[in-house]
């Protein structure tokens, strides 16, 4: 017997849930990255100073040599986390903005007389959240506002990175710009969380009208 489809409603309700699972796993994963770049902090673990003599690899030109291999090992691994952790952050920002804007998105077209979209399509922009009503809408404009605050300064401060001159009080504003630029990511997905809240909120009347149908159908 087939499948009954899901409503339009608890398909777009799922697709932003994913979104946020998504981006969840991206921030988990980063976490853990940065604990291990913390612990092969070569300042900080206390490696073993023993030498070790090595042959050369057949079928090169190298020549047998001596090593410590225990502060290589930790200095290696070190590049390997930090490049694993450059990866994640980029992965990390991309599925919060994707988080957000498909938050967003939805409740919009939640709104548009007629619009039944199962599918969700994040823009490449974070829309305007509607007035809904809905009793967290103070704590949206906030985080919001974090949103709006971490791309001005990224946008400034590639600005002043892309200047052929750059004076030390403007290198100072740059730095700081990098700071506050840095919680893009977290600032996408503490926002994408609340606007998840908010597709819920605007799903309740669609919800609700779709089980009276269904219930008025079974009596027919």
């Amino acid at each position: 017997m087939p499948k009954t489809p899901a409503p339009w409603f608890e398909t777009l309700y799922d697709g932003v849930h994913a979104l946020g699972q998504t981006a969840n796993e991206y921030r988990n994963a980063l976490a853990a990255a940065k604990l291990s770049v913390a612990g092969v902090d070569i300042d900080r673990v206390n490696t073993v100073p023993g030498r070790v003599r090595y042959p050369a690899a057949p079928g090169t030109i190298r020549s047998p040599h001596a090593r410590e291999p225990h502060p290589h090992a930790v200095f290696e691994l070190g590049n390997l986390y930090r490049d694993l952790e450059d990866t994640l952050k980029k992965r990390f920002e991309q599925a919060a903005r994707d988080y957000a804007h498909g938050a967003v998105w939805a409740v919009c077209q939640v709104l548009v007389e007629d619009a039944t979209p199962d599918v969700v399509c994040p823009p490449d922009h974070l829309g305007e959240m509607p007035d809904l009503g809905y009793t967290r809408a103070a704590n949206l404009k906030a985080a919001r506002a974090v949103v709006d605050r971490c791309l001005t300064a990224a946008e400034y401060g590639e600005d002043l990175a892309g200047r052929e001159y750059v004076a030390d009080h403007e290198a100072s504003d740059m730095f700081d710009a990098w700071q506050v630029a840095d919680g893009i990511g977290e600032a996408h997905f503490a926002y994408g969380r609340l606007a998840e809240g908010a597709v819920h909120f605007a799903l309740l009347a669609p919800r609700a009208a779709w089980r009276a149908q269904q219930a008025a159908a079974l009596q027919g």
